[in-house]
């Protein structure tokens, strides 16, 4: 099952436990009850921002996998900059300061780390 098939199913699941846990609250006067049915809620939206986490993740991978031309594993400053200017319209010498910028290793190339890294601060995805 792919990450989204899987968000699906979860979003579905705490629509049904959310319409449980109201059914829950209405009927029943236990304050240690109600603050299961919140604990249990709480858990759900938790694991389902996880898996938003990991669908957001396997998009950004995929993005590096789109960018990554010659297959090395790691994206040249050229890989990068073109996107950069594509989609922010930054002009080259800014675009090359955010590439130093998240090259941690400092190898003058991003590797997929240093590129979800960039990305996510980008484009907050």
């Amino acid at each position: 099952m792919s990450l989204l098939a899987a968000q699906i199913r979860l979003h579905n699941c705490i629509q049904l436990l959310r319409s449980a846990l109201f059914c829950v609250e209405l009927h029943t006067e236990s304050p240690d009850m109600k603050r299961f049915a919140s604990a249990v809620a709480l858990v759900a939206y938790t694991l389902f921002d996880m898996l938003c986490q990991l669908c957001r993740n396997e998009d950004i991978a995929s993005c590096f996998e789109e960018l990554d031309k010659d297959g090395n594993g790691v994206l040249s400053p050229e890989e990068v900059i073109s996107v950069i200017q594509e989609r922010l319209g930054f002009d080259d010498s800014m675009a090359r300061y955010l590439v130093e910028m998240f090259d941690q290793n400092q190898d003058g190339s991003l590797d997929k780390t240093e590129f979800m890294q960039l990305w996510t601060s980008m484009f907050g995805q």
